[in-house]
């Protein structure tokens, strides 16, 4: 999707695993190794805001791609290992 700024992607209802660590604009967010056909750790984009407005720990993270998003064909994110924002 779209996100608020004309081309970062609005990524919704991230699950986050205990342990991971923070979230926050500026966190790359690359390539796994998931997909044989896909090398890990491609830049995929990197985040510019964080927002869990429900505080249900299910965020929603807006991406700034690194690619041109009109000519993929499909995309699956993982973040990082120290990528969980703080439990309130």
């Amino acid at each position: 999707g779209r996100g608020p700024k004309e081309h970062d992607l609005e990524v919704r209802h991230v699950r986050l695993e205990d342990g991971i660590g923070a979230l926050r604009a500026g966190t790359p967010v690359v390539t796994s190794n998931v997909d044989p056909l896909v090398p890990p750790g491609l830049l995929v984009g990197r985040i510019t805001e964080v927002l869990d407005k429900d505080l249900d720990g299910l965020p929603q993270i807006d991406l700034r791609p690194s690619f041109d998003v009109s000519r993929a064909t499909q995309v699956l994110v993982l973040l990082p290992s120290g990528a969980v924002p703080p439990r309130r």
